[in-house]
């Protein structure tokens, strides 16, 4: 999982687009907006993280698949 791109978004960006077109309804009408901030991997989200919470250390855990044997 440390490797796939994630698409993040701020909810001070989605705020901002939320209110532009609330006042602007009809510009807006039957119209599709798609909203994407930074594309991160877990590793960099991590990384991210460790940076903003030293002295905590952040990583990646790879993620098993497992089959139910019930």
């Amino acid at each position: 999982m440390g490797e796939t791109p994630l698409d993040l978004i701020s909810v001070e960006d989605i705020g901002e687009v939320a209110r532009t077109v609330l006042l602007n309804k009809a510009a807006y009408l039957d119209k599709t907006l798609s909203l994407c901030g930074d594309k991160l991997t877990i590793r960099e989200i991590a990384a991210e993280l460790s940076r903003a919470l030293t002295p905590l250390y952040i990583k990646d855990k790879p993620v098993l698949a497992q089959r139910n044997m019930s």
